[in-house]
Formats: C-alpha cells, structure tokens, sequence
C-alpha cells in the first residue's frame, strides 16, 4: 500500500468536489480480505505456498470478523467457495465494481458477489446482511496519476452505494456498512511515511460512500471502523494489545499465516495487525464486537424504554384499587378523605435477542384527596398525585432507569346500590437515565444518556355488585389506555460505538375482565380478593426504533424491530381493609401473569375530614 504524495491531492481534490448525492434468519456478507473467509483456501498456489488448512487473511486458524457475527445470530459465514451452505461471498483482493485476477486468484467484485447471490437464492427479507468494500479500489488509485485516481475512488464510492442499492431494491431490508478504517494506522502506511495521505484518502471515500447512501433508501446500518482503529491505536492496553505497528507474522502475507509464523506465542493476542494491513484475530474479535453492539443497541434501549410504558399500566392499577376501595357516599353529604398509598411491583420481563430476562421492583407512592358528592349524588371525585420509578440492570450490558412524576383526576360514581362506573386521566412526566456497556474485545466503551418524555393515560371501569348476606362479589370489565411518548437520546462516550436513538412513541389499549369479592369481617373491616384477566388490544408487532452512531452525523437513522412484552395475563389480589378510629387503612397483595408476570404489594392510609 504504497500512498504517493499524489493521492493526498487527488483527497483533496475529491473532497472539494460536490458529493452525488433482532433477530435475523440469517447472516449475509460481501467483501474482501477483510471479510474473506477461506475462498483460496483450497488453492493450489496458496498450498505450494505453505498456506495453512485456513487461509484467510489473519492470524490463522483464528475466525474473521464476519464467523464471529455470524455466529452470535446463529447463522454462518462459510466461503461460498468451500461450502455450497455457505453465506460469504467476500474474496481477498476484491474490488467493488472490478474483477481482480492476483497470481491466479480470482477474486470476483462486489456487484458479482450480489449478483452471484440474487440470482442463485434471492435476497431473504430478515437476513442481516454486510457490505464491506473499498481498500482495493484506494490502493489501486494509488498506482495512477491524480486524475485518474481521482476517477478510479468516485467511481467506487458510486458503485459502493449502487450495490447496497441492489440489495435494498431486491428486498433486503437490513444491510450493514461498516466505513473504511483509517489506512494511515496500518504498519504499510507507517513504514511507507504516508500516514497522512492514507487517513485522508480513506477519510474522503467514506464520506463519499456515505452521502450516496443517503440518499439510496436502503435501511443501512453504519459502522465506523475508521473512528474505532483510531481509539484502539490511541490507547491499545484498554483493548489488550500491546503491539500496534509491527505484525504478528513473520510471513509477508497472512495468507499464509500460520501458528508456526507468528512472531510470538500469543501474537495474535497481542498484536493489532497480522500483516502490514490485514487484522490479526483478537482485533476481528473486537470488530465482531463492535458490530453487535452497533446493531443490539437500539434495541437495548427500546426495550428498556418499552418498560416505562408498560409501568404506566402499573399505576393505573394503584388508582383503581384506592377507587375500589371507596364506598358509596351518604345521600347529600360533603366529606373529604386524604389518602396516602405506597406500591411496590416486581416485574420479570422476558428475555429479548439483545437483553437477558430480567427481574426488577418498580415502587410507585400516591397521595390524594377524595370528596363526595362534588360533582354529582352518590359519586366521589378526586385528584392524585404520583411518583414512581423502575431500574432495570443488565449485568456487564448496563442499566436504564426511569422516573415518572404525575398527577391525575377520578370521578367514582353509584348507580343505586348494584353498580359503579369509574373513571380515571392521569398524565406524567418522564426522565429517563440510561448507561449502557458496549463489550468490544477485551475494552468496555461506557455510554450515557439523558432523554424526557410524557405519558398520557385513561381508564374507564364497570362493575355490576351483588350482595350474598355479608358477602358482596362483582364482576366487572374494563378498559386501560397508556400513550407514551419519549424524547431522542444522544449517548456520550467514544465516538466509534455511541449512539443517537430517535423519538420513541407507543400507544396500547388493555381490556380486562374479571370479578372482586369483599367479605365483611366485622362492621369496621372486610377482606376482598379479585381474579381478572387483562388482554392486549393493541399490537406492537410493526413497532420499530431508529438510531444511528452519534458521531455519523452524514449517515441516515437505521430502523430494527422492537420487542416489547405483550401486557396480556391473567390478575390476582388479595387484601383486607378496615377503619380505626380516624384513620382507614388497606393492604394487600397481586400477581399477574404473561409476558410481564410479576408480583406486587401495596399499603393505603387515610382519614376523612
């Protein structure tokens, strides 16, 4: 990789130009040596040589960047060359629109590797699939004077983005592109003296690739492996290196790589590159890293962010037990009751593609004010204010918590002595914390972010009683509406794997249908119980989330489906309630099962004046 004075002007000169303008089934991936799995593996050139059984471009016989991922999604990323199950078609010394022949190696671009594809099995709507393409086509600049290099790069940042084009026009809808790294690292370009040039030229093409990409439509998920090289190179002990500029191979080419030519024992542990430009195999590690994490981190987040709404459900239920518990007012009379109540509920949300199941307490307090007869005969209308918060923790993924601070009105109203309809609107306002872990090889990059939001809520609840001496059972339907609405987040941290997520917004209806019994103990204290079942009206199944790497400011938000648990379940409580003097008190236990099963307590204090 020889850079010439020439190539810096030639990035100059392009960059002056104006640009032109889960879970997934499976893993995808086109490229070249850095993505190449094992095509001339079975190459008779390769084994005269002394090629190893692997020859991939590495610290062999350790795993590509691309084996990694796609194991992770229990796919694979075998050389289509080697196996005809096989999901790489990436080749060493491939172009992108140009056929390489290298010594008799035939490396096929990355327009034919697509075409190779769609043609032969078609482009699979859920797969995940990888573009990564590019070095070739800069070094190859490098061996022409100015203009023609200069050609040579746009016509490759065009096609680059024509072929992911073709992939989002057959269908495929998630497709990731990871930038060039910054070739001004590599050992070639240190020893060559064109550090600069090389930065600069690898620079300018990313940012051609990605104003194309702009504008493609295709839903591309960037990777910035320019700004990650950069953070590795600046502080590599973090990472676990101790080498950054000399290689882990004796051999010139990891091609032939092997453990009998590394440099040392661990060398492809310790050191960042296998040959003068080629990754070793702790560095495609971290790569593979990083990519996950790019692509799990929305819908951490989203996840975590789908907890608040569904905690608003929560609290809906705290103000229909204090509206459970009133009794009908005497005729005409005026009475005010102040009411404290403290909740607690235990949530165990199922495990989604990016998050492991999870147990956490969300406590949630309310203090009211209830007066009969305000509004209407036999009613009791009230207002409330709440506090809660929630605070999930994922281990070495981080944590999210989420404070909610509200207030809300309720009218009770009686029908006679057989029937109650209760109202409730509530609305909250939100602050949401969130600190999340990326594990990228042995490095941990520590992101945190601040968002608000607002959440809007309704209930409405019907319930018919009938009284069986000092027994009362009444069953009842109702329905719960939650909408949810949280702000954009933007991550600190380093700039490779922090994220900007976009506006988050959700919106589900629950209809619950079920009975409540009150058994009176005494003439100051009853014991109740209810048994229900909740079903979610709404469905989330198209809900998605849009994020992007913060510092990729020229690169379009990427959309990922979301998972959110389905708040459908059946409902248990059990309590007793009593009046001591001046003071009514209340307490009792539920559990709910479903998606979001969890058990909960609660405590109410109150007096009347």
């Amino acid at each position: 990789m020889k850079f010439s004075p020439s190539v810096l002007a030639l990035s100059l000169a392009i960059a002056s130009t104006p640009a032109f303008a889960a879970d997934f089934s499976q893993t995808v991936f086109f490229g070249d040596s850095l993505t190449d799995s094992g095509t001339f593996k079975e190459s008779l050139i390769v084994k005269m040589l002394g090629g190893g059984s692997e020859a991939k471009f590495t610290t062999n016989p350790d795993e590509v960047w691309a084996q990694h991922l796609a194991k992770s999604y229990s796919s694979n990323a075998d050389s289509t060359a080697l196996s005809d199950a096989g999901n790489n078609y990436a080749a060493g010394g491939a172009r992108v629109n140009t056929a390489v022949n290298n010594y008799g190696l035939n490396a096929p671009s990355v327009h034919a590797q697509i075409d190779k594809h769609i043609s032969e099995r078609g482009v699979d709507s859920n797969a995940l699939y990888s573009v990564w393409i590019g070095a070739n086509d800069l070094l190859a600049a490098t061996e022409s004077d100015t203009a023609s290099a200069q050609r040579t790069v746009l016509q490759a940042a065009n096609d680059t983005a024509a072929a992911v084009k073709t992939l989002h026009e057959h269908g495929a809808k998630y497709i990731v592109v990871p930038n060039l790294p910054d070739m001004g690292l590599t050992p070639r370009a240190i020893a060559g003296g064109t550090q600069a040039q090389a930065t600069t030229a690898a620079n300018t093409f990313n940012n051609l690739v990605a104003a194309q990409l702009k504008s493609s439509g295709a839903n591309v998920i960037a990777l910035d492996t320019f700004s990650l090289l950069q953070e590795v190179a600046a502080n590599p002990s973090e990472y676990g290196f101790s080498h950054t500029t000399r290689t882990a191979c004796s051999v010139v080419n990891s091609l032939l790589c092997t453990p009998n030519t590394l440099v040392e024992s661990n060398a492809n542990q310790t050191y960042l590159f296998a040959d003068d430009i080629h990754p070793s195999g702790a560095t495609h590690k971290a790569l593979a890293d990083y990519a996950r994490s790019v692509i799990e981190a929305p819908t951490q987040i989203a996840a975590a962010r789908a907890l608040t709404h569904h905690a608003a459900f929560a609290r809906q239920d705290d103000v229909l037990r204090h509206t459970d518990l009133l009794d009908k007012p005497k005729h005409d009379e005026k009475r005010a009751n102040v009411w404290l109540l403290g909740a607690a509920h235990q949530h165990e949300t199922l495990g989604t593609a990016s998050l492991e199941s999870d147990k956490h307490t969300a406590p949630n307090a309310l203090i009211g004010v209830d007066v009969s007869n305000l509004l209407s005969q036999n009613s009791t209308t009230g207002f409330y204010a709440n506090h809660s918060k929630i605070k999930p923790d994922w281990g070495n993924k981080g944590q999210f918590e989420s404070k909610s601070t509200g207030f809300g009105v309720y009218h009770n109203q009686h029908y006679g002595n057989d029937s109650t309809l209760t109202l409730v609107l509530g609305a909250d306002r939100l602050h949401t914390d969130s600190t999340r872990h990326a594990n990228i090889g042995k490095a941990v990059h520590t992101h945190e972010a601040e968002g608000r939001g607002t959440q809007l809520n309704a209930s409405a609840k019907y319930a018919k009683h009938y009284q069986f001496g000092r027994s009362t059972v009444s069953p009842y339907v109702g329905l719960n509406a939650v909408r949810t609405s949280l702000t954009s987040l933007s991550e600190n941290g380093k700039a490779s794997s922090a994220m900007h997520f976009e506006r988050q917004e959700f919106s589900d209806v629950n209809a619950s249908l079920g009975v409540r019994g009150k058994f009176a103990i005494n003439d100051s204290a009853n014991a109740f119980a209810e048994a229900g079942y909740t079903h979610q009206l709404t469905d989330d199944d198209d809900t998605t989330i849009s994020a992007r790497i913060a510092g990729l400011t020229n690169a379009n938000s990427f959309s990922l489906p979301v998972s959110s648990p389905d708040t459908s379940g059946a409902r248990f409580a059990l309590g007793v309630q009593g009046n001591f003097a001046k003071i009514n008190a209340a307490a009792g236990v539920n559990y709910r099962t479903g998606d979001d099963k969890g058990a909960g307590a609660f405590v109410q204090l109150g007096t009347a004046f």
